[in-house]
């Protein structure tokens, strides 16, 4: 769907007769590869039709080779295993520059809806509250009534993954939230200055895909990315990554998936890793 919206011109979030006909057309192809899946003794979990053409599955290790060999299908991926990681780039990316360039911090992402996809985020923060731009038409969103509770007049997207609810009980995806878009905050330490996120004029959408030991799984970040694109967020942040380098990741599920976001005018920020020294990280 992100490539024909992209052809077209169009928005994702509002999207045209055609792009809906392509989901439905991906709907079909999706019964058709869950029957051939539930013969092989799988299930599929998870469907895709916004950033690749893909289907989640569950099957034993020794029947999965068989998918390959299935009509239509380009490529078989393992659903491997991620982790929050997070590194200081402050003075790499000279942010006192860029404020000025847009005449100040309080400038600095305004507008810009940016998806957290992470360990969720903590709405009593004193980073996220206060924000006094009103909510963009359309929001707040979240993936069910109990997930209003997580959200504040900076977060206005709650959506959980994880079963335990949206709020941060690790403390990376808040971290990371108030680097991208935290408001003036003295964090009353002796020393340590008031301190603030790179864009504080941007909302903060909260897309919590690690569990409380700070770990999920790719099927789980490519859900968490396609809702964020339909959702209309205009940058998405990935802190996340996996143990062990895997080379064939480079033209995989997942690597198509952000670069189809990336086509559709979503800007995609990934981790390039913080895992080592060893070699493989």
């Amino acid at each position: 769907a992100a490539v024909l919206a992209k052809t077209r011109k169009v928005a994702l979030a509002q999207p045209s007769d055609e792009v809906t006909a392509r989901r439905t057309e991906i709907g079909r192809q999706h019964a058709t590869a869950s029957a051939s899946v539930r013969a092989m003794g799988g299930r599929v979990t998870h469907t895709f039709d916004t950033l690749i053409n893909a289907v989640g599955v569950e099957i034993d290790d020794a029947t999965a080779a068989n998918l390959a060999n299935m009509p239509g299908v380009k490529g078989v991926y393992p659903n491997h295993q991620l982790h929050g990681l997070l590194d200081r780039a402050i003075l790499v990316h000279k942010i006192s520059d860029a404020w000025k360039s847009v005449g100040g911090s309080n400038m600095a992402g305004a507008g810009m809806k940016i998806a957290i996809i992470d360990s969720g985020t903590d709405n009593t923060h004193p980073a996220f509250l206060g924000f006094a731009v009103p909510i963009p038409k359309g929001f707040p969103i979240t993936s069910s009534d109990r997930e209003k509770k997580n959200i504040s007049s900076k977060i206005i997207v709650s959506r959980d993954y994880t079963g335990k609810g949206g709020r941060d009980t690790y403390g990376h995806g808040t971290g990371t939230a108030m680097i991208a878009a935290g408001l003036t905050v003295d964090p009353g330490v002796l020393n340590l200055a008031p301190i603030t996120g790179v864009a504080p004029g941007a909302w903060l959408g909260n897309y919590r895909v690690l569990d409380d030991t700070g770990s999920t799984d790719m099927i789980t970040e490519l859900t968490a990315l396609q809702d964020a694109v339909n959702d209309g967020m205009n940058v998405i942040n990935l802190s996340l990554g996996s143990v062990q380098l895997d080379l064939s990741a480079e033209s995989g599920a997942e690597a198509r998936a952000i670069n189809n976001a990336v086509a559709a005018g979503v800007l995609v920020i990934a981790a390039s890793g913080n895992s080592g020294p060893e070699s493989g990280t």
